[in-house]
């Protein structure tokens, strides 16, 4: 079964490019931009980071001889990455994946076998290459996985966040032009502990204060919510809890969530969820590969 890994097609057509051995700009071009514990990131190396970007994103190739940084990063980064896989065996497995991901690729793009053909021709690579390439990656991610089983399970505080960020929440804001007193506070806390209809706490609030106004935001996700309601309930906002006053703009609004629809998360959501997993177990393999390593930039 072909796993799914962040940007797929990016991360293979970075694999696919680097590893070919003819220049994009039909030269070699051996000039050393960085050392990476014992080889060489070489400006041919990123020629191939340059031109993949370009063929995914259909970007016009020009031969522009300023290096940019942050290209140079992702150079650097797959040499630490092959690194890492060289101490993990490429197995049969590998390759039954590879065949996956080059059929997923083709089908994603919606190309023909002769489309596909001329763009494995526009690589300079052969088929063969290519899935050596694809197999490398996967025993690249086998090892991380591997590695780092007790970061890699899915936990009940994972599907809680997925939950709690995808959830439908019913706000109310009692809106004022300054915040409620200490008693106010206390009152409209014993109207919405006694009923929750908009239209009867909208009537006893009048007691409160009539320049108190009751808004209801309806059903929405917390990133929907305006930021300064979105920041207050992550951090404090429990149901049926009166929140204390926060000032915005257009005065104060002391806020109640009313209601909340759970959404439960479905087996692409669950998959989702390991993605994010897998991708923060990735990015801190690699910061870990970045501190152990010794790179030099000459020109920095």
């Amino acid at each position: 079964m072909l796993r799914e890994i962040s940007t797929p097609i990016l991360i293979a057509l970075q694999t696919l490019l680097l590893a070919a051995s003819t220049p994009v700009f039909g030269t070699i071009n051996t000039e050393i931009l960085a050392i990476v514990n014992d080889e060489i990131v070489s400006k041919q190396d990123y020629y191939h980071i340059q031109q993949q970007l370009c063929l995914l994103h259909d970007i016009p190739l020009q031969d522009n001889q300023t290096i940019v940084p942050e290209l140079l990063q992702q150079a650097i980064d797959y040499k630490l990455r092959m690194q890492l896989t060289r101490s993990r065996p490429i197995e049969a497995q590998h390759y039954e994946r590879a065949n996956d991901h080059l059929h997923s690729i083709q089908q994603s793009k919606s190309l023909s076998d002769r489309q596909w053909d001329q763009l494995i021709n526009q690589c300079q690579l052969n088929t063969a290459a290519i899935q050596n390439i694809f197999a490398q990656h996967e025993a690249e991610m086998d090892f991380i996985i591997q590695h780092n089983q007790h970061h890699f399970r899915i936990q009940d505080t994972d599907i809680q966040a997925w939950v709690t960020d995808h959830s439908l929440f019913q706000v109310w804001s009692f809106h004022s032009v300054t915040p409620l007193s200490a008693e106010e506070h206390s009152q409209i806390k014993a109207i919405v502990e006694q009923s929750d209809d908009m239209p009867e706490v909208k009537q006893q609030l009048k007691t409160v204060n009539d320049q108190i106004k009751l808004i209801d935001y309806q059903y929405k996700q917390i990133r929907q919510l305006p930021s300064l309601f979105a920041e207050a309930i992550a951090s404090s906002g429990q149901i049926k809890e009166l929140m204390p006053s926060i000032e915005a703009p257009n005065g104060f609004h002391t806020l109640y969530i009313n209601h909340v629809r759970d959404i439960p998360p479905d087996a692409v959501a669950i998959q989702a969820i390991e993605q994010d997993i897998l991708n923060d177990v990735i990015n801190k393999t690699m910061t870990q590969l970045r501190q152990d390593a010794y790179i030099k930039i000459p020109s920095a």
